[in-house]
């Protein structure tokens, strides 16, 4: 069994897309609350935040890296 998972951090509209289907195939009565769908939409644009978040706390660490490098020269 393979398990894909696509990088979805440029793509908020299909993380809540496949959220609400997530949820659709535990109970079609759960996908057709309001409440619900909007949980999972501030889920998502939460998990969007969080990983645009740690990018730039990748690249800030490489930054770092290359000035205290070149620093040492």
């Amino acid at each position: 069994m393979v398990l894909s998972v696509p990088n979805l951090e440029d793509k908020i509209d299909q993380l809540i897309e496949i959220s609400n289907c997530i949820v659709d195939s535990i109970s079609e009565d759960l996908c057709k609350d309001e409440k619900i769908k909007t949980a999972f939409e501030l889920i998502s644009n939460s998990y969007f935040e969080y990983k645009k978040n740690l990018n730039i706390i990748k690249d800030l660490i490489v930054l770092k890296k290359l000035y205290d490098k070149d620093k040492k020269k």
